[in-house]
């Protein structure tokens, strides 16, 4: 029975082939207007981690009082060295990864190639196993090196390319701020969207260049990169050992938490360490702390802005109006087509008969109208990239689930635009009809 509703539906369009044109076009035009704009949401929106994102957190805790944070009604986004290591001690959390962003400069071991700059992560091998980073060749350093500190990394693959061309870099030496580094692995191609796990800066920055163990970034003094919060500057001349021992924040710490239980034990103990702490004399304001997983930290680093969030309704709204303009070209395929409903009402068709026939009829406008918006929106993120900031375009593109929403959603507001003609033409008596003929 589709089969022959699908060859009435074709069958309709070819009799009236400008007015079929025109509403594929309006629903084009509406579905490519809007899509163009739903291209950066639908990836910035998506789940950056499958599977974890429930089970990994960012604690916060308010070491620098309502003075000197950010927001006075929450604690701030990073951590003091001496709270890391407090929760690097605590026995709750089934893993942890205290980090930091910084930079180095890179000899490649070719003479004749410059030294280059490159973004590093101070971090700890539960990073790797936290976040899934997938490895192309080695492993991480171990918890051993780890504690030795150890002169060990990790590259990214692109870092890897420039450095060592198609060679295996993993046992090599690398130089980084003029000392010898061994390679312990090096990525495959990662780059999280939005990098979730560090949100203090470009959310839609690409993945560090190389990975050092956290502590041999301390011991060897490596400034931050990133953002960093004081109650009090560490006196003049405290070097970096004042910095450590300040409560100015500057770190970044994820832990995963396997189950809710576990979830409510680490909350009590971030509590009963905030208490604790003011207790002991080391601040006056009320302890506050956060733990947030990572959608919830996501929307509360406002990831998508709420101008994207106009944007995309404003396209969705254009949608809308198009769909307003197809109603009205439906009706008038319709009416042109009155002589041809009223035989079939004459045959014995039903009012049921003709509203699905038209329905179908809508729907099938809608999927060509669909494969045509599609084409715009390709054409429409293909400008984007040409205009909006490198860290942006990296992200306008299409994939398989975009182009999914993309034809059910014309489909869908077709039908939907088909309903009102349908009904009506399904409801026109059929000596009317046949009186058109």
């Amino acid at each position: 029975m589709l089969t022959y509703y699908l060859k009435i539906a074709f069958a309709g369009f070819r009799r009236n082939m400008a007015l079929s044109l025109l509403t594929v076009l309006t629903v084009a035009i509406g579905i490519g207007g809007a899509m163009s704009t739903f291209t950066i949401y639908h990836v910035m929106s998506g789940d950056p981690i499958p599977g974890k994102s429930g089970k990994l957190f960012v604690p916060q805790f308010d070491s620098i009082g309502p003075q000197a944070r950010e927001k006075t009604d929450e604690p701030p986004d990073l951590l003091s060295y001496r709270d890391v290591l407090a929760l690097m001690r605590a026995p709750a959390g089934e893993q942890h990864a205290a980090m930091y962003p910084t930079r180095m400069t890179v000899t490649p071991p070719n003479p004749s190639l410059s030294q280059l700059a490159v973004s590093a992560r101070a971090t700890q091998p539960a990073f790797f196993r936290m976040f899934d980073t997938p490895f192309q060749s080695g492993a991480p350093w171990s918890d051993a090196e780890e504690a030795a500190r150890a002169r060990v990394v990790v590259l990214s693959a692109r870092t890897a390319e420039r450095l060592f061309s198609n060679q295996d870099a993993v046992g090599k030496t690398v130089t980084l701020n003029g000392q010898d580094y061994r390679v312990a692995g090096v990525l495959k191609p990662w780059n999280p969207t939005p990098r979730f796990y560090d949100l203090s800066g470009d959310a839609l920055a690409q993945s560090e260049g190389v990975y050092l163990p956290f502590a041999t970034a301390i011991d060897r003094q490596m400034d931050s990169n990133g953002h960093t919060e004081c109650d009090v500057a560490p006196a003049p001349g405290a070097g970096w050992q004042g910095m450590l021992n300040s409560n100015c924040v500057w770190l970044q710490y994820w832990v995963q938490l396997p189950d809710a239980a576990a979830v409510t034990r680490y909350n009590a103990f971030l509590s009963q360490y905030a208490t604790e702490q003011q207790r002991s004399g080391r601040f006056s304001w009320l302890p506050m702390t956060r733990l947030r997983d990572v959608r919830q930290w996501m929307r509360y680093k406002q990831v998508i802005p709420n101008e994207l969030r106009v944007v995309v309704l404003l396209g969705f709204g254009f949608l809308l109006v198009c769909m307003v303009n197809a109603v009205g070209l439906m009706l008038a395929r319709l009416n042109g087509r009155t002589a041809d409903l009223g035989v079939r009402r004459a045959l014995g068709a039903t009012k049921g008969d003709i509203l699905i026939q038209c329905v179908i009829e809508a729907a099938f406008v809608g999927l060509l109208g669909g494969l045509a918006g599609l084409s715009l929106t390709v054409a429409g993120a293909a400008a984007e990239r040409a205009i909006v900031a490198q860290s942006l375009a990296r992200i306008t593109h299409i994939d398989n689930m975009l182009v999914l929403i993309t034809l059910t959603l014309a489909v869908a507001s077709t039908i939907c635009a088909g309903l009102y003609p349908a009904w009506r033409a399904s409801r026109t008596p059929p000596a009317m009809q046949l009186r058109a003929r």
